[in-house]
């Protein structure tokens, strides 16, 4: 019921990628198939859940838009103050999982984050258009802080709206870029008529070595 109300399922039975593994790649190789995934979902964002883990070893997640998927890892951009960036202090391991429900498949990468330097943080920032940059004003700057009514933001936005008619803010220092450099990867493909492709490929010396496990 859920499905027919909200999804139409794609069983894919199979990537052909997945078919004759060889048993090491580069990082290249599984860009392509990572992108390929995620292409053939047509999602409107690249988004997923990030899991961290705080002082005391508690994990949480939470879901998190990935800006881009590239040769160095995936990046993201967050708020100074948020509990993940204090998470990140402690413990710069983390976890990310690609949900893909359309054609049933997950993509889930472990690995450390690394800050961008403040240079690329200004480069990202001027890609934003001006509306973007005030409500990120408006909330950013006060990640995570208490408030007694939605309506104060509101008001906030209006403001800086009248205030930066003419133009555009600079990017403030709470707006901060992190990469996720992965070490390990796994791709996981529920299949309609054969049992699921359970795949995990790991990061050594700059090489990949891949293994089929089962699901």
């Amino acid at each position: 019921m859920i499905g027919k109300r909200y999804l139409k399922m794609q069983f894919i039975d199979r990537d052909l990628l997945l078919e004759d593994l060889p048993s090491q790649v580069d990082y290249n190789w599984l860009l392509g198939l990572m992108n390929s995934w995620i292409k053939i979902e047509s999602l409107p964002f690249k988004m997923g859940v990030l899991a961290t883990v705080d002082e005391n070893g508690i994990p949480s997640s939470r879901t998190v838009a990935i800006r881009e998927i590239n040769e160095h890892g995936f990046l993201f951009f967050t708020q100074l103050g948020s509990a993940k960036v204090t998470n990140f202090l402690v413990n710069p391991y983390v976890s990310f999982t690609f949900m893909l429900p359309t054609t049933q498949r997950q993509i889930s990468v472990f690995g450390r984050v690394s800050p961008l330097s403040e240079s690329d943080n200004i480069k990202y920032w001027n890609t934003y258009d001006k509306e973007r940059r005030l409500r990120f004003l408006v909330y950013g700057t006060k990640s995570g802080r208490p408030i007694k009514k939605q309506q104060e933001l509101d008001e906030e936005l209006v403001l800086l709206r009248e205030q930066y008619q003419e133009t555009l803010p600079e990017r403030p220092r709470e707006y901060i870029g992190y990469m996720i450099i992965p070490q390990m990867i796994k791709f996981y493909q529920l299949n309609e008529h054969r049992l699921s492709d359970s795949i995990t490929a790991k990061s050594t010396q700059g090489m990949w070595s891949i293994q089929r496990c089962a699901p």
